[in-house]
């Protein structure tokens, strides 16, 4: 084999060597770029009581049918979709019923151990406010996060209030069974006043469970 044959040679190797390294080289590149011109698709949603929020899912539920395949029919999502996408087509939206005023603005993820981690969205109400109450929002809340937890603690109270009107309620309805299980004893003028008095207050209050009337009547009447 004369020189220009063994230069031909090796030139051959080191290209065939390159055509196999290469690749391997940049597998995981080609990998993160196959991956971003896909795209991702994350999809929250709260549960049908709408009281917390499931673990997010890479299905798609833009549409009833959508929906439908995901839980199998064995409850509805009648709840708002976010569904985040992040890739070439970051396409994020707000899905499942007519939201013409809410929009997502801006997608970003928050690795800071200092926030909660995970997806972030700005969003856009598009209704718009007057200015004077854009005004009055602003100076009372610096932020919407600072208004929704305000929101939360008055749903909170609310909550608490609610426990304590009920309460009371059980135990307005627990004196006045007591009063009516002996009118003989409790008739005197001022006794049938109290009767009428709390009956006054217990009228148009729901109905109170007849177990924890009893139990508060167990504990507390003599």
């Amino acid at each position: 084999m004369d020189v220009v044959g063994l230069i031909c040679f090796f030139v051959g190797l080191l290209l065939l060597g390159g055509l196999l390294v290469l690749p391997a080289l940049f597998l995981p590149t080609a990998k993160k770029l196959r991956s971003w011109l896909k795209g991702s698709r994350t999809s929250y949603y709260l549960c049908p009581s709408k009281k917390e929020m499931l673990p997010p899912t890479k299905a798609r539920l833009r549409t009833y049918e959508d929906r439908n395949l995901f839980t199998e029919g064995r409850y509805d999502i009648d709840g708002p979709i976010i569904e985040i996408r992040q890739g070439f087509l970051r396409r994020s939206g707000i899905y499942g019923q007519v939201l013409p005023h809410w929009q997502i603005k801006r997608v970003w993820s928050v690795k800071n151990l200092d926030w909660p981690l995970g997806n972030w969205v700005s969003l856009v109400d598009n209704e718009g406010l007057p200015v004077k109450t854009a005004l009055r929002l602003i100076n009372a809340y610096p932020s919407l996060q600072a208004m929704l937890d305000r929101i939360a603690e008055i749903e909170n109270q609310l909550s608490q209030a609610n426990e304590h009107r009920q309460e009371l309620n059980i135990g307005i309805q627990a004196v006045l069974n007591f009063i009516n299980s002996d009118r003989q004893k409790f008739r005197s003028p001022t006794n049938q006043r109290v009767r009428e008095l709390l009956e006054e207050v217990r009228r148009g209050e729901p109905e109170v469970d007849k177990d924890k009337v009893f139990s508060w009547a167990m504990e507390h009447v003599k």
